[in-house]
């Protein structure tokens, strides 16, 4: 009977979460796209140029990716480690600039990675 209730007692108290900020720089490229946000297969929100969003998730292993609202344009998989209570920060970006925008370079780097070309990098707390 003493396990059961310790079992209970367990079960009753919620999980602390953890806090997830995903920001995105403002740049001229990609300006007018919001990006996608996904936890974990689940679209939970999008960031517009310049912004940030913040999530609160459960702790354990998270999958982080982003894709641009309408077009095949995305991330690989981001993989972390969140523990209770902890506050992390990633950012999203384009890797290319203007430049490459203009002349369509960028194109190539997407076909030779399967449209996988948005950059995700934690940032803060740094390791």
């Amino acid at each position: 009977m003493g396990n059961n209730q310790s079992n209970y007692m367990q079960q009753s108290i919620p999980q602390q979460l953890g806090v997830i900020e995903v920001y995105r720089p403002s740049r001229l490229v990609g300006a007018f796209c919001e990006m996608i946000i996904f936890f974990d297969d689940k679209a939970i929100g999008e960031v517009k140029n310049g912004g940030k969003i913040r999530f609160q998730l459960p702790p354990g292993i998270h999958e982080l990716k982003v894709k641009i609202n309408w077009m095949h344009i995305k991330s690989n998989p981001f993989s972390f480690q969140l523990h209770s209570g902890e506050f992390l920060k990633m950012r999203t970006s384009f890797p290319f600039g203007s430049l490459s925008a203009v002349f369509g370079t960028w194109m190539f780097k997407w076909m030779i990675h399967s449209g996988r070309i948005l950059n995700i990098e934690k940032y803060w707390p740094l390791d």
